[in-house]
């Protein structure tokens, strides 16, 4: 019983209260009908009787009254007024005997009633004969034999007739008299029945009461709790509850939401961990996206430098170059005598040339450098590319678990309504209970696609940092491909220098050497060529430069964006 639900103990309270109460309104019901049936035996029948019995004896009173003052009245007037009331009295009698004889028609007379009866009917017949005789005497003047017979015949005859009415009528009081003792007998014992019942009544109610009201009182620290978990306690502590019944079941679910909002907070905490770990890895792509900026500004920088001073020294060079052409045409007339130092001047040239080579294969070979910084800028992008797709993906996901926690909230509120109230026994709480569960679950699920989001960024951004590092590797290259065009600058002027030197030579100890001047004139020439072509790579490598750099700084843009 211990464990009896709430409803049972309602019903069963309740139902053993009605019980009581329909048995008290049986044994009423029967009881009454035993008192309206004595009251109908007494007013309907005894009391009638008794009634007819008296206007009965009261005849017979009368009528032997009048028999006498019949006789002892002499006067014609006289008694013909007696004989008058003598027949009314008769016909009364005769009045009350039909209504008697009609009710125990209906209600036929038991052997006490008969024989009594039959005792005044012979009684009545016999004095009836007696008086006829009387009055027949007085009526012819024998006045002395009607006294007599009157005193001696009609007087004891009514006294019997009134005795046996008596004895009829005393029969009825005594019958009317035992039918109100037990009348009252019955009311008493039905009073003493409703005093048991209701007794029993208000001890089962007071039982039934006390044990109703120990099954609900877990109710206030219950929701006392509640209260405390509507406010975002959650460090509260339902009670134990043993009992199986309604408020046990409410405690269960209270321990399920309890469960369930713990959950809830530690994913919600997990959440702002995790924000705060994407914030402090955006400021660390930030602040490495400024380190990176500032470096390649630096190279970039130096690069540019380098292609100006590269492009200041082949313009001179070139002008070098074409005043040896023109002074190579005054020292024609001593080519033969500067034969050995043209030679000298020959093998310079060819060592130029070299060199020049050597400049244009390292020009193109930063050409190809900055194409290959500029593929590397565009992997880039495209990765930068599949960095921003992720992180749109993760602020969908996102949104879909701020979409799931404002319906988890929405639950909890309508949870907390409904365990105050505890309608149906506690089941509208168990459906939003497992409504909180299935939304903590896709919480969950949510988690879980944003862990594998974050670790497609990690990817991208490895892969941004490779591609950043072969941008870093080319332009080493074309820095150094940039020192080897300087040396072989410097062999250049070098070559220039001893160019001059035999030169100057030649024309002290030869006059004629046009053919071979014009040879040499024909190789300034080509020289000149050379570095122009030199000056116009050397433009190449600083637009590249400025090409690289802006391309370096909308790739800085984009991940600043991105980030």
């Amino acid at each position: 019983m211990r464990n009896a639900r709430i409803t049972t103990r309602l019903i069963l309270g309740f139902g053993v209260i009605l019980l009581l109460m329909m048995v008290t309104t049986l044994v009423g019901i029967m009881e009454v009908r035993k008192i309206d049936a004595s009251l109908t035996t007494i007013n309907d029948l005894n009391s009638v009787k008794q009634r007819y019995a008296i206007n009965f004896r009261g005849s017979v009173h009368d009528r032997a009254i009048a028999v006498r003052d019949y006789i002892l009245t002499e006067t014609p007037a006289g008694r013909q007024a007696l004989k008058a009331d003598i027949d009314r009295l008769a016909a009364a009698y005769a009045t009350s005997a039909k209504g008697m004889t009609d009710l125990l028609a209906l209600h036929p007379a038991d052997a006490a009633e008969k024989k009594i009866l039959d005792d005044i009917a012979a009684i009545e017949t016999r004095t009836l004969a007696s008086v006829s005789q009387i009055l027949t005497s007085a009526n012819a003047g024998q006045n002395d034999p009607a006294k007599t017979a009157l005193m001696s015949t009609a007087a004891p005859a009514f006294v019997d007739w009134l005795a046996a009415i008596n004895r009829f009528i005393d029969l009825q009081e005594a019958r009317n008299k035992a039918i109100t003792d037990e009348t009252r007998a019955i009311a008493a014992r039905f009073e003493v029945l409703m005093e048991i019942v209701t007794g029993l009544s208000v001890l089962l109610g007071g039982a039934f009461a006390f044990w109703i009201i120990r099954s609900v009182r877990p109710l206030k620290p219950l929701t006392a709790t509640m209260l405390e978990l509507a406010e975002g306690d959650l460090s509260v502590q339902i009670p134990q509850i043993k009992t199986r019944d309604e408020v046990g079941e409410i405690a269960g679910a209270m321990q399920v939401f309890l469960r369930n909002a713990k959950e809830a907070r530690r994913l919600e905490d997990e959440q702002k961990a995790e924000q705060a770990e994407r914030l402090r890895r955006s400021e660390a792509v930030g602040t490495a996206v400024r380190d990176f900026e500032q470096r390649i500004e630096g190279i970039v920088s130096s690069l540019s430098a380098s292609a100006g001073t590269m492009n200041g020294m082949a313009s001179e060079l070139a002008g070098s170059l074409g005043v040896a052409a023109d002074q190579s045409a005054s020292v024609a007339s001593a080519a033969e005598v500067a034969s050995g130092n043209v030679q000298t001047v020959a093998a310079a040239a060819e060592e130029m040339s070299a060199s020049l080579q050597t400049i244009t294969s390292n020009v193109s070979d930063t050409a190809s450098t900055a194409k290959a910084c500029a593929a590397a800028a565009q992997q880039s992008a495209e990765k930068l590319e599949d960095l921003q797709q992720a992180v749109d993906d993760i602020d969908t996901v996102i949104q879909a678990i701020d979409t799931v926690a404002r319906q988890t909230n929405l639950l909890a509120l309508n949870a907390t309504i409904e365990a105050s109230r505890a309608g149906d026994a506690g089941k509208g709480f168990a459906v939003v209970a497992s409504e909180v569960k299935t939304l903590a679950s896709r919480t969950h699920d949510m988690t879980e696609e944003i862990a594998k989001r974050v670790e497609h960024i990690k990817h991208s951004a490895r892969d941004t940092i490779l591609s950043v590092n072969d941008i870093l590797d080319q332009i080493g290259l074309v820095d150094a491909k940039t020192a080897n065009v300087a040396e072989a600058v410097e062999q250049q002027n070098a070559a220039t220098a001893e160019i001059s030197r035999n030169v100057q030579h030649a024309a002290t100890g030869t006059g004629d050497v046009t053919r071979t001047i014009v040879g040499v004139r024909e190789t300034a020439i080509q020289s000149v060529e050379s570095v122009h072509t030199l000056t116009s790579s050397a433009g190449d490598l600083s637009r590249q430069a400025e090409q690289l750099s802006t391309s370096v700084q909308e790739f800085l843009r984009e991940v600043r964006h991105y980030n």
